[in-house]
């Protein structure tokens, strides 16, 4: 759809989603996220049929989740979990996938986008840029 576009940024904030991390620490977290945001929202604020929201998936009950990215036509989110939405993308769609030297070898999202018919992108973040956001 030309006449109006729909970016999401799946945020990724610390949070206890498994026993196996009861700190809650996130790994793979931009630690100027909120800087990028801030730009991102005034940069696509000049464009009427620019529609850019950012939000975190667990403040989301899952129909949130679902109705977010089936309107979403630019995914962009740090390499985890939350990309698996991408099955739930219209075809011809974009995901911009975030990874770290570390990840850039995984593939997993790559092939869901393309069994999904999405445009996929990868974007390597240099380790230096990562940390934990204050």
């Amino acid at each position: 759809n030309c006449q109006s576009l729909n970016l999401f940024f799946l945020v990724r904030h610390n949070y206890v989603a498994h026993p196996r991390n009861p700190s809650g620490k996130v790994t793979r977290q931009l630690s100027n996220e909120k800087q990028i945001l801030d730009d991102l929202k005034t940069k696509f604020s000049n464009y009427s049929n620019i529609h850019f929201s950012a939000n975190h998936f667990e403040q989301l009950t899952i129909e949130e989740q679902l109705n977010t990215i089936i309107q979403t036509d630019v995914f962009i989110g740090m390499h985890g979990a939350g990309l698996t939405h991408v099955l739930f993308m219209k075809p011809n769609r974009i995901l911009v996938e975030l990874v770290t030297s570390s990840w850039k070898t995984q593939k997993h999202f790559e092939l869901v986008a393309s069994m999904n018919n999405v445009n996929y992108h990868r974007c390597l973040i240099i380790d230096g840029s990562l940390g934990t956001s204050q």
